[in-house]
């Protein structure tokens, strides 16, 4: 099936509308350690992306026969539900009211959303359908983080209200404008999620400059977790490295992947959720990470000893409730769960938060965006 812009304009703008309303961001940090094909396409950017100052200088120094220079790629992923979303186009169209379509008419409905979502500017992302329904999924694209598609996204997703059963915790607001933090339903650690919960650091950093136009201080506590277990495990040696802020890289594009790699890990070996095999493979990684850069080998083994023996993994998270207690009291501060971000200009409330952290002993890293 075909649709002409010059006879089916209204019922286009429709399924357009549709197909966005439909649409959801991805957790992208919670799903790259899983889904190997959506980890290369990121990884894949970022190679690209590094080759764009060479080969720009290349060309403007002539050296390549070419005077086409790249840009920076960078996407925003998102979900769609396609099976319902055949459905909702197919009686859209046809003002019925249908509640399954047969063989034929999925097809039809399946080159029509091909059709819609190419237009739109989404690429879709070819990962089977089993590794899809095994993490809960629908189908993933990905779309240009400069285009203004995914400034609408963004938006929508600003202003989407809570799923059932979820209950707001409180507002915070982003250039004056508000957005929901949820309460979650882990009843164990009250967690609030926002818009900027499953953002990756370079896509938040995004979002601030360019869509909202605001700069950003961002109070890091990514260490303050490996703190916690390190003193726990009496692990003196990475209690140092910490201090002297060498356990993970100062350059900012690598500390930030150090760092969300980290908490995986961690997490992820006192998940209930996640399978052994999992475990298995997370942990490895964590001890050649900490080998590399701790040389006391019993450390390391003490270390995540100590991570698979705590009772409950909501003991490490006193200094979560400090940071959701402040950003509630102050509606600019944006809530991560292991960050706050505050905008720059904001110097007291910055001063007020590390002064209030240093006073519970956390070590913080304080980073301009």
């Amino acid at each position: 099936m075909k649709l002409t812009q010059t006879d089916t304009g209204p019922v286009r703008d429709k399924l357009h509308e549709l197909i966005l309303g439909s649409v959801r961001l991805l957790n992208t940090k919670r799903y790259t350690e899983d889904i190997a094909l959506l980890a290369k396409d990121i990884e894949d950017t970022e190679e690209r992306n590094s080759w764009v100052p060479i080969w720009n200088d290349a060309v403007q120094k002539g050296f390549t026969g070419s005077k086409t220079l790249m840009e920076h790629q960078e996407w925003l992923y998102v979900t769609m539900p396609l099976v319902t979303l055949k459905l909702d186009m197919h009686n859209l169209i046809h003002g019925s009211k249908a509640k399954a379509l047969n063989g034929r008419n999925k097809g039809k409905m399946g080159s029509l959303l091909d059709q819609l979502t190419a237009e739109l500017g989404f690429i879709k992302q070819e990962i089977p359908a089993p590794v899809l329904r095994a993490f809960k999924l629908h189908t993933v694209y990905k779309v240009s983080l400069s285009s203004p598609l995914s400034r609408q996204l963004i938006e929508q997703e600003r202003t989407k209200e809570p799923d059932t059963g979820h209950a707001v915790a409180f507002v915070s607001t982003i250039a004056g404008l508000p957005f929901n933090n949820v309460h979650s339903l882990n009843e164990k650690h009250p967690r609030v999620y926002n818009m900027f919960t499953g953002m990756s650091s370079r896509m938040r950093e995004h979002t601030f400059r360019n869509v909202y136009g605001v700069n950003m201080v961002e109070i890091d506590f990514t260490n303050s977790i490996v703190q916690c277990l390190a003193k726990k495990a009496n692990c003196t040696e990475m209690v140092h490295a910490i201090e002297q802020n060498t356990l993970v890289s100062t350059q900012q594009s690598i500390r930030r992947e150090q760092k969300e790699q980290l908490l995986r890990w961690i997490f992820s070996l006192l998940s209930e959720k996640v399978s052994t095999v999992s475990k298995t493979k997370r942990q490895k990684r964590l001890y050649e990470f900490l080998r590399e850069r701790i040389t006391d080998e019993n450390e390391v083994n003490r270390f995540i000893s100590t991570i698979r023996k705590l009772g409950s993994p909501h003991d490490l998270f006193h200094y979560e409730d400090i940071l959701r207690d402040f950003c509630k009291a102050h509606p600019v501060a944006i809530n991560l769960h292991d960050a706050v971000y505050i905008p720059a200009e904001e110097t007291g409330l910055i001063k007020a938060l590390t002064d209030q952290l240093a006073r519970h002993g956390y070590l913080y890293q304080v980073t301009q965006h």
